[in-house]
């Protein structure tokens, strides 16, 4: 039987002293140091690409003698009490596989498969995936009471178990098989010639973001970490279909590694873009995923792993001693819909060098991505507030002639531009206003998710059951907007007099 969460994560005093000791210690670290955890940019790259086949296979070095390794997962392998049947792709700290129950084996699963997530055997990621596993059960238990509006749209998790590796135990995280990746379908429109979603679609996707994050929100975790990747479109029936065996490539590996490397490497779903045809406004039900990063809410942090691409990243990324807040998803879901709206990235940063010949060589440092990053971000969105100016000159950015920016920057200049042919004028404004409103500077005035899926961009997308949740919604707004009001008045009326905490 698969081991209860519970039973694997941290519990009791001791251990929840020696957390907040740790996070004390980061955060001295990070103040003497002025520096931040980014796993992004290892220095054990020693290739550009992974295979000379394809850019979508994971690392060799993954594999190997040490902590923090890949297992070596084969296909029609035993995981468990599971099968391997293909992969699903992979990430920096872990890959994830579809596989069918054993036979003999008995569960009462909903599904005919699973997804199986097998995570690395350092003991520092382990605590994270214990974590992440833990967040998503209690998630799946929790029920808010008025119809877990967005909760479908949600990742789910069965159970847990481990499996021992050569050189430590790897935790595996059981959940549904969903379906592609919106990445998968970003790709699918750009092969066919598309371009960009239709409008329509885009809403669709945004929309369900934007409800599981409310959801996941007023649960009161963020997420941390939403991109393309991270989002599943569920497909009925859904087969990864067959993978590819790609020969393992040696080259610049460690000797005493190969020994622990499979036989064999196998390609991700992402690569064969035949079998689908691009999403439809029927046919778009879209799973937040990848719970690695989740942070609570009210315990905004600045160490943990930055996975997210640099070109959907917000500000807080970037600036000294700005704490990293549930905003980060905001901004992230509204480079997405960009994306999806216009076929274009918002803000593109390469993250690798190229040479002459154009061919992508070594990764980039973060210091050169962010000098790249931030000025992009000022001429898009105008000029930010005067405490963001204070802190972009103490966090080695380039110096800017602010003089030179316009307070509204260019995004208005950009969706005209980028828009679908034909998306009117009228849809156009809205859409800026939505983004807008999604990428504001400061992350305390940022628009929240419970705010932006209110906005009248999505008017013409929402069922009877999506006009019934919002109406509620807005009324549960409303209601604390009114109390924060009251309360204000009632503390500080001695001081106000008169005047009204509205009228200040």
């Amino acid at each position: 039987m698969a081991n209860s969460v519970e039973e694997e994560c941290c519990t009791g005093l001791s251990n929840g002293l020696r957390r907040q000791a740790r996070s004390f210690w980061e955060a001295a670290f990070e103040f003497r140091n002025h520096k931040e955890i980014d796993f992004a940019y290892s220095k054990c790259d020693p290739h550009p690409f992974p295979h000379p086949e394809s850019d979508r296979l994971e690392h060799c070095y993954k594999y190997g003698k040490g902590s923090g390794k890949f297992y070596p997962v084969l296909l029609e392998q035993k995981l468990g009490d599971f099968v391997v049947k293909a992969k699903l792709g992979h990430g920096n700290f872990a890959s994830v596989w579809q596989c069918v129950l054993d036979e003999g084996k008995e569960r009462d699963l909903p599904y005919e498969s699973v997804a199986v997530k097998v995570c690395t055997n350092s003991k520092k990621d382990s605590k994270d995936d214990v974590t992440e596993a833990k967040v998503l059960m209690k998630l799946g238990k929790r029920s808010d009471g008025k119809g877990d509006f967005g909760k479908k749209h949600l990742q789910k998790v069965d159970e847990c178990f481990r499996v021992p590796g050569y050189f430590g135990d790897h935790f595996c995280i059981v959940g549904e098989a969903i379906g592609p990746s919106l990445d998968y379908y970003l790709n699918l429109v750009q092969k066919q010639g598309l371009g960009h979603f239709d409008t329509e679609v885009s809403k669709k996707v945004t929309f369900q973001l934007l409800s599981s994050v409310t959801w996941l929100h007023k649960a009161g975790y963020g997420h941390g970490d939403i991109h393309p990747h991270n989002i599943l479109m569920k497909e009925m029936g859904f087969k990864a279909g067959t993978n590819a065996k790609r020969p393992i490539c040696i080259q610049n590996t460690k000797p005493e590694d190969v020994p622990y490397m499979p036989p064999y490497l196998v390609s991700c779903i992402d690569d064969d873009l035949t079998v689908r045809t691009p999403l439809t406004v029927e046919n778009c039900d879209a799973r937040l995923a990848d719970f690695g990063q989740t942070f609570k809410k009210n315990h905004p942090r600045r160490l943990y792993k930055m996975t997210t691409p640099k070109g959907n990243r917000s500000p807080e990324w970037v600036l000294k001693h700005t704490p990293i807040t549930i905003g980060i998803d905001i901004w992230s879901i509204a480079c997405i819909a960009y994306r999806m709206t216009t076929g274009k990235h918002l803000m593109f940063v390469e993250e690798r060098y190229k040479d002459d010949e154009g061919k992508y060589t070594q990764k980039r440092t973060r210091a050169d991505i962010n000098n790249d990053h931030m000025p992009m971000m000022a001429e898009l969105l105008g000029t930010p507030p005067a405490w963001i100016i204070r802190k972009w000159n103490i966090s080695g950015l380039p110096n800017m002639d602010w003089k030179s920016i316009t307070p509204e920057g260019t995004l208005h200049e950009r969706i005209m531009q980028d828009r679908p042919a034909n998306m009117s004028n009228a849809q156009a404004a809205l859409f800026e206003d939505f983004m807008r409103q999604a990428l504001a500077w400061d992350y305390r005035y940022r628009a929240t998710a419970a705010e932006l899926i209110q906005h009248e961009w999505f008017e013409s997308i929402l069922s009877e059951k999506d006009r019934l949740h919002l109406s509620k919604l807005a009324q549960s707004t409303s209601r604390c907007s009114k109390t924060f009001t009251k309360v204000i008045n009632e503390a500080l009326g001695p001081i106000l007099g008169a005047r009204t905490w509205e009228e200040i």
